[in-house]
């Protein structure tokens, strides 16, 4: 489907930035950078299976990490007795 692949995403982000420069007002701007920078993230991050070929067909499984070991932010924090 094509909105899985990332190249969608990039381009609803251009249409976004376009429509932002081309806004009546800041508010509808802002709104539409939001936008942009929410496809922004959909490309970058692109971890969603494929949607089911028909529906209530089984959905596929999530592809393997394939950008190393997941960083953890936050130390596990230890318990006090």
């Amino acid at each position: 489907m094509s909105s899985e692949r990332p190249e969608y995403y990039r381009s609803r982000a251009a249409e976004e930035r376009a429509s932002a420069a081309s806004a009546p007002t800041a508010a509808i701007a802002r709104t539409h950078n939001d936008l942009a920078a929410m496809y922004d993230r959909m490309a970058s991050l692109r971890r969603f299976a494929e949607r089911p070929l028909f529906p209530g067909g089984p959905p596929a499984p999530l592809p393997e990490h394939v950008f190393g070991r997941p960083i953890r932010r936050r130390p596990k924090t230890q318990t006090h007795e």
